[in-house]
């Protein structure tokens, strides 16, 4: 460039002109390029906006950490979840997950901060009661109060006023809303819950205030009598002021809460306890389990103290007694009607006699509702033989009388051809009872299936239903609140079946209370141990019915009654007793307002104290729309390589690694080996979970140590989780839209059962 220099009047020479003039036309041209960046910048806005409804392809190579790239949006297949793009190729914004090098909003979209303790989420918030956002740290007005459970991202932090203060926002998309006092708010980057196990022959959770006194409790050999003694002398303090209103309880010190006696659903009173910490512990050196510290957020709280004094003070039995609805009780028998199965045909409906009979010496049929479901297999080498694979004989019908019910029962005969092979599609009539009985009257609610052949699954190309395995039936019984009994029959021409058809049903018989059984096999050689089975369930159930109805507890909270062990007579009717004093103690909570407890911090196990083998507390983690879609787009993807790739685990593994060289947003990134590989394939929130991931454990090794069979099974239930996960992406009563104003962001509580 020349030298330009000005003459004494300051005028620039004409070299200067033209170079002026350049620059004139250059900013013109910036001008330009700004207002169709600008422009550009609103469409990929408007086009975000779309994509969060918009299906996402599952097959399509997702480039993203946790989210689907904008824009794609062919239609999934039928049932799987559609993605809600957040709009950015390296992280996903509903989600926080990636760090902040991975971040790809545009400059002028700030970021939420890093978590300091895991710097692959970002940092969120959750607001407590009287929670409110201000304009500024120096706003001293009230400001705008906030909903509870409110899920916002920490853009800054300050100190002023001698408080410390969170800059925050709902969305990404949105940035910033204003400041919040950190004092309102819990720190919840992880999104992961606990929810409390199904209650029934377990004990009600206690949360300690101090985790080294739990782990001292937890570490002895006395745990258990430990445990008896805080309940008895929570039990003992709640009588003396039953005795004397006046009288000022002492609670137990070492206590912030304890469970309610009557069950608490989420549901029916929903709740949070978010995990603030965790560490691993085993009872006495044997049982594992996993100390929680969690806060207590029910959705109705107005205010959170560091102990609910309340919690202690209510009994089941008060609530019993205050109760006066109708406990409404609904059996589906579920039976296989294929040959040689008349004999327990004629006998089922023998058993539902005796269940009105016993009902109608306690005048309480009207209180008991039954259904059946008759259940065979594929009927393409014989649909006039077969005749059908499901038939629905009698609906759940809370006005249908005796004499219609067991005029139905009547019409189920036995098939008079045979079927292809010895399994039958139990699961199929297992699912029309779920799915096309009336189940919304009903308290305690039973399906009890009757057969003497394993079920089909899987990729069984006989299966009415595809991707059907004993996981995704356990797991639509229980978000339907139903409990599965099994009644297993044992002949000597299915034992080369029996052990693959047990282990299947004791799948789908820990439904409801998981700590008790309801597989039971029966000897079948005769109808008798079968027929001496259902007939003790029948009183028992009757006896239930009597006892709720007059406003008393089916079972004792202090001394439940043990369940008999495997093999012993009356197991089944002692467990589906079980099942209905669970299901009695939702009732009362639902009636009476059984309430999480309150409090900002305490700790708990996740195994009950009294018996580790029983679960106390499940955990959860709460996934976005968004995170769900690219989980089952990364798992299909591991699904399609296997299928791909035949029975060489070498191919497997191979397509494996090629897959997270497409998958990972750093193109300079090493190839993975061993477990690396997997891991990079599927999202990051999956490695932070205080749990063992079933899935991130594969390695090459490994998958080539087990059987054909062992790899097509561990393929069919990851199918099967998919299938999960595109019922309850479609089930819209789960989703919590915490305050974002997006379906992408839309979250669900997901069971760890339910990942992979």
């Amino acid at each position: 460039m020349p030298e330009v220099t000005c003459d004494d009047t300051g005028t620039a020479p004409a070299v200067t002109a033209e170079i002026q003039g350049a620059l004139d036309a250059a900013r013109v041209q910036v001008d330009s390029y700004s207002t169709a960046v600008a422009a550009l910048s609103d469409a990929v806005s408007a086009a975000e906006s779309a994509a969060s409804a918009a299906p996402a392809s599952p097959t399509t190579p997702d480039t993203s950490v946790d989210a689907a790239p904008a824009g794609e949006t062919p239609q999934p297949p039928t049932g799987q979840p559609a993605a809600a793009a957040e709009g950015s190729a390296a992280t996903d914004g509903a989600t926080g997950e990636g760090t902040a090098a991975a971040d790809a909003t545009p400059a002028a979209r700030r970021s939420p901060m890093v978590d300091p303790d895991n710097d692959n989420l970002f940092r969120r918030v959750l607001t407590l009661p009287n929670a409110s956002l201000h304009a500024d740290v120096t706003d001293t007005g009230d400001g705008t109060e906030l909903p509870v459970f409110d899920l916002l991202y920490v853009f800054d932090e300050a100190l002023a006023g001698g408080e410390n203060w969170l800059e925050v926002g709902s969305s990404l998309r949105e940035g910033t809303s204003g400041w919040i006092r950190t004092a309102d708010t819990l720190k919840w980057s992880s999104m992961l819950v606990m929810n409390f196990a199904p209650r029934g022959s377990r004990g009600q959770v206690l949360f300690f205030d101090d985790a080294t006194v739990l782990s001292d409790m937890v570490n002895s050999p006395y745990y258990s009598s430990e445990a008896a003694e805080l309940y008895d002398r929570i039990r003992a303090e709640r009588e003396k002021v039953q005795a004397d209103p006046a009288y000022q309880p002492v609670w137990v010190r070492e206590l912030v809460a304890i469970e309610p006696e009557t069950a608490v659903t989420f549901d029916n009173q929903p709740y949070l306890l978010p995990i603030l910490d965790w560490r691993e512990e085993a009872f006495d050196g044997a049982d594992e389990t996993v100390l929680l510290k969690v806060a207590a957020v029910p959705a109705n709280a107005s205010a959170i103290a560091p102990r609910d004094e309340k919690s202690f003070e209510v009994s089941a039995d008060s609530s019993a007694a205050r109760n006066d609805g109708v406990f409404r009780i609904g059996v589906t028998f579920v039976i296989d009607t294929t040959v040689s199965m008349g004999p327990f045909i004629d006998r089922t409906y023998q058993t539902i006699e005796s269940f009105y009979n016993a009902f109608q010496q306690f005048e309480t049929t009207q209180n008991v509702s039954f259904g059946i479901v008759g259940f065979r297999d594929n009927i393409g080498n014989n649909p006039s033989g077969l005749e059908y694979v499901t038939r629905i004989f009698q609906p759940l019908d809370i006005e249908a009388d005796p004499a219609t019910v067991l005029a139905q029962a009547r019409q189920i005969r036995e098939a008079t051809v045979p079927t292809v092979g010895f399994r039958e599609d139990s699961f199929a009539g297992i699912q029309a009872a779920i799915s096309e009985m009336d189940w919304k009257p009903f308290d305690a609610r039973l399906i009890i299936l009757v057969t003497d052949a394993s079920a089909r699954e899987g990729g069984d190309p006989l299966a009415a239903l595809a991707s059907v395995t004993s996981d995704t039936v356990a797991d639509g019984a229980n978000r339907s609140n139903i409990a599965i009994a099994t009644l297993h029959l044992r002949t000597p021409a299915n034992s080369a079946d029996f052990a693959s058809g047990e282990a299947q049903y004791r799948v789908i018989s820990s439904t409801g209370d998981a700590a008790v059984q309801k597989y039971v096999a029966i000897d079948a050689t005769s109808d008798e141990e079968f027929g001496r089975e259902l007939d003790t369930m029948s009183r028992t159930l009757a006896q239930a019915v009597v006892t709720a109805s007059a406003g008393e507890m089916i079972n004792s909270v202090e001394a439940l009654e043990p369940i008999p062990a495997e093999g012993s007579s009356g197991r089944l009717a002692a467990a589906v007793r079980n099942e209905i004093f669970r299901a009695q103690l939702e009732s009362l909570a639902a009636a009476n307002g059984g309430d999480a407890p309150t409090f900002l911090a305490g700790w708990a196990a996740d195994k009950d104290l009294s018996d580790p083998k029983r679960r106390a507390l499940e955990v959860s983690v709460f996934l976005t729309r968004n995170q769900l879609s690219t989980l089952d787009k990364r798992l299909d993807l591991i699904v399609q390589a296997y299928r791909s790739g035949g029975d060489d685990p070498g191919a497997f593994f191979d397509k494996l690694q090629v897959l997270a060289a497409e998958t990972s947003s750093d193109p300079d990134k090493p190839i993975p080996e061993g477990r690396d590989i997997v891991a990079s394939i599927l999202p990051t929130f999956l490695k932070n979970l205080p749990y063992r991931s079933q899935v991130l454990r594969l390695d090459r090794e490994y998958w080539s140590s087990i059987s054909v069979a062992a790899r097509q099974e561990f393929i069919e239930s990851i199918d099967g989780k998919r299938r999960v996960y595109g019922e309850l992406f479609n089930d819209t009563k789960k989703w919590v839209d915490f305050g974002a104003d997006d379906p992408g962001l839309e979250a669900t509580p997901v069971s760890l059962r339910n990942l992979p």
